[in-house]
């Protein structure tokens, strides 16, 4: 039989030491050490002397941030396999009009572009050293899962951004900004770019939205922004002319998102697909996820990206 090998974390090795300090008078107040209890404290302390265990709380405290507001928001059709939406961008002659008794219409003239989601591979691991696994808590695996999940949306999140800052599959070249300056007429001139019925959103990171549209003013003095205490989306900071102003820390500072996230067709041809190996060299637990997805604009004029001067 192997022998067993303590620890500060071994709960042998708390007692013992707990038992060992809680002395009164030259007596334990709480009994002497069992065998067990002896062992692990001989085994423990014999090169270092008396360490204090190790207690760990079973919870993680997650210090990364890990939003993916405009995944969240973007219509997801659910297809399983790679797909394109044809797109009607305009009617060159023959629309519908008004014609005398018996004459013929002109024959319609259509111009369509086709917005293709073929699906890119995301993927997400975790290396866990053999020690960690050994010493790990009973919140970590939950944990895990939960923080690839998270890391994979981010990367969903920065795929759609990916999508609407290239050509063929995003925001028209009209709808992009440049040098834009934080003033009302700005912002009016922003959502007059915006050619999509629906409810339209502003996303931007913490220190654009507080350092740079909250200070937004009309031509009374009042701001723009108004701050939202109510909102049941903790990412919604307030809002603009009635739109959300949601946080997306992956945002640069200065760089503003703003249009009718519906029209973002965000595909998960695989949604999460997470599997875990051994390294056989190094002994690590190697916990991967995996995911299949693309996303496009429906309408290049549905979005604006604008980038503001500090």
């Amino acid at each position: 039989m192997s022998e067993i090998i303590y620890n500060a974390q071994s709960p042998e090795y708390r007692t013992a030491w707990l038992k060992n300090i809680a002395q009164r008078d030259g007596q334990k107040i709480f009994g002497e050490l069992t065998e067990t209890e002896q062992r692990a404290f001989t085994f423990t302390t014999a090169n270092s002397g008396a360490v204090v265990p190790t207690e760990t709380l079973n919870r993680i405290v997650e210090l990364v941030q890990s939003m993916a507001p405009m995944y969240d928001d973007a219509t997801k059709p659910g297809m399983t396999k790679g797909f394109g939406v044809p797109r009607h961008k305009a009617i060159v002659a023959g629309d519908a009009a008004a014609t005398d008794e018996g004459v013929a219409n002109d024959d319609e003239q259509d111009t369509f572009d086709l917005l293709a989601l073929d699906g890119v591979e995301i993927k997400k691991h975790v290396e866990i050293t053999r020690k960690m696994q050994w010493q790990s808590i009973d919140a970590f695996e939950a944990w895990l899962t939960s923080h690839i999940a998270k890391r994979i949306a981010v990367a969903k999140d920065a795929q759609i951004r990916a999508r609407l800052d290239a050509v063929a599959t995003g925001i028209a070249g009209a709808n992009v900004l440049t040098a834009q300056t934080y003033a009302e007429a700005t912002v009016r001139a922003i959502l007059a770019k915006i050619k999509e019925a629906g409810t339209k959103v502003w996303y931007a990171n913490t220190n654009t939205i507080w350092n740079g549209l909250a200070g937004i003013q009309d031509g009374n003095d009042r701001p723009l922004f108004v701050p939202s205490t109510t909102d049941s989306d903790p990412t919604v900071q307030g809002r603009i002319y009635g739109g959300a102003v949601k946080v997306d820390e992956n945002l640069a500072d200065n760089v503003v998102y703003v249009g009718v996230p519906a029209s973002i067709l965000a595909n998960d041809f695989e949604d999460l697909f997470m599997q875990n190996s051994i390294d056989p060299k190094t002994f690590k637990t190697i916990i991967a996820g995996y995911s299949l997805f693309d996303a496009g604009l429906e309408n290049p004029l549905a979005m604006v990206k604008a980038t503001f001067t500090a």
